[in-house]
């Protein structure tokens, strides 16, 4: 992790629209942050839907919720329920060989979707549905080139700004369809195009397989203002398939995937890495297609080796980090995040239960509840009028949950878990690492750098029931002294396994 002297904020902060759903990640900016109070447990309002392989995104918009049900290439329809009372409103599904009915966001009573086609050079159609019925309220005349995992942004005004065919962004008019404007984009990677908007600035990357660069554009004309480099903090770190995402404060959070968050200044005229800061970058704790968030207090609450942890949004330095929730039998680790206005963080983990699921967190990433969920895939929590909170998974699953009722306990463990700490973390010259055993076993306690190499084994033997500590000073089997950065300190005892990240500084 690196550090830079942070400039002055030079955007003003960018309004969310209240009590609704309306992009993946929530509002424009993609933080993941709602106004509203989301669950503090899993009671149910209503559950139940078509049926479907997997989850898709959810978007909320006042009484009405909507999303895809994936039944197979040439059927995936669009279904729009009510939100309080789970009555199928209409379902809708555009004819055509390979196409699929992917709704990509939800405004101004507005249901905007394009007939997916996932097939390359092939540019899909842009609509506009009435939320009372589904009719086509408008057919854009730009064709657009999207992602199963994406969604539009939206300009101050409500304007649609998607990625376009051809490698451009556009802007479509809300009202008719129009395109307003376009600018050319070459986009690295699928599932890298989701564009961000604070303010007048447009956010997205740009690149190729072997870059990665955020570029910034003026809203108003999709004229560029500047573009800059996003680091690897591992040789030929991942790409994104993740989208950036700007804070309460303006701050732009890019996460590449596997790799690092990197926090970037715009500077109205130039844009300035501040910080980054290491992530998992090995299979299987790698996390494409997801989407981070940012807390209440600007915390940044990011995936990384199978937990969440939470980084400080002014040093890049992991703080809190949750217990592990990831099912390893699966081959990427989908998570996708939302906070609530009190910062409860909501967790999407694809996979299989037991692991897989919806999970509840508090600010510091302790266990409020953990709801089994099979198959969410791209479907991240989804936080509605009042704090209802929605997730879909396979089969017939979409749960929709009720608001906060006041009452918070901690839940149990959703699996195979040690309760571990360490202090201090970050640390320079040694750090003490606290782990309580609930029965006698046989202990490993070994130190792994970001790249999963084991670099130091202190504890491998017999150990009895209760509290132990062990000491590690930053060095590896040989005695010699490690680099600054992120390690990952993992025990294991009988069938259970516990992770801390230790970030060791200058």
């Amino acid at each position: 992790m690196r550090t830079i002297a942070i400039a002055a904020l030079a955007l003003a902060s960018a309004p969310l629209l209240a009590g609704n759903w309306t992009t993946s990640g929530g509002n424009p900016p993609r933080t993941g942050l709602s106004d509203e109070t989301g669950p503090d447990s899993a009671a149910l309002r209503w559950e139940g839907t078509l049926s479907g392989w997997f989850g898709a995104p959810i978007f909320i918009w006042q009484d009405k919720l909507v999303t895809m049900r994936f039944q197979s290439i040439d059927y995936a329809p669009i279904v729009c329920h009510d939100l309080s009372t789970g009555d199928t409103l209409w379902t809708r599904d555009f004819e055509g060989a390979n196409s699929r009915s992917l709704p990509v966001g939800f405004r101004d009573n507005r249901v905007y979707a394009v007939n997916f086609q996932e097939l390359p050079g092939q540019g899909e159609t842009l609509y506009a549905l009435d939320p009372g019925d589904g009719s086509t309220v408008w057919k854009s005349e730009v064709q657009v080139d999207m992602s199963i995992t994406e969604s539009v942004c939206y300009a101050p005004d409500g304007d649609l700004l998607v990625n376009a065919d051809q490698f451009r962004i556009a802007r479509v008019d809300q009202d008719s369809g129009a395109v307003v404007w376009t600018t050319r984009r070459v986009w690295p990677v699928s599932g890298s195009t989701d564009i961000v908007a604070y303010g007048n600035r447009l956010y997205a990357y740009g690149g190729d397989i072997g870059s990665l660069y955020l570029m910034a554009f003026d809203v108003e004309t999709g004229a560029l203002v500047d573009s800059i480099t996003i680091p690897d903090t591992h040789p030929g770190g991942h790409m994104p398939q993740a989208a950036p995402m700007v804070g309460p404060d303006g701050i732009i959070y890019c996460h590449k995937v596997g790799d690092n968050v990197t926090a970037v200044r715009d500077n109205g005229d130039s844009l300035e890495i501040l910080w980054t800061c290491e992530i998992s970058g090995i299979r299987p704790y790698w996390s494409p297609f997801a989407h981070f968030a940012v807390g209440p207090d600007t915390s940044v609450y990011a995936a990384s080796w199978g937990r969440i942890i939470r980084i400080d949004h002014t040093t890049g330095t992991i703080t809190d980090s949750s217990r592990f929730i990831q099912d390893t039998s699966q081959v990427i680790f989908h998570v996708r995040i939302s906070v609530g206005a009190d910062g409860l963080v909501y967790v999407a983990a694809g996979g299989y239960p037991p692991l897989g699921g919806l999970y509840a967190l508090t600010p510091d990433l302790e266990l409020v509840f953990h709801e089994p969920v099979a198959r969410l895939n791209t479907c991240g929590p989804a936080i509605g009028p009042d704090g209802v909170l929605a997730v879909a998974g396979d089969g017939t699953t979409l749960k929709v949950y009720e608001p906060t009722t006041g009452i918070r306990s901690p839940g149990p463990a959703p699996g195979p878990g040690l309760a571990t700490t360490a202090y201090p973390n970050p640390f320079r010259t040694s750090t003490r690492i606290r782990y309580t055993l609930p029965a006698a076993a046989n202990v490993e306690l070994r130190i792994h750098n970001s790249l999963g190499q084991l670099v130091r084994t202190l504890t491998n033997g017999g150990q009895t029931a209760g509290t132990h500590f062990a000491r590690w000073e930053g060095r590896d089997d040989a005695g010699r002294s490690l680099a600054p950065g992120i390690y990952i300190c993992r025990i294991t005892a009988a069938d259970q396994e516990a992770t801390v990240c230790l970030t060791l500084t200058e």
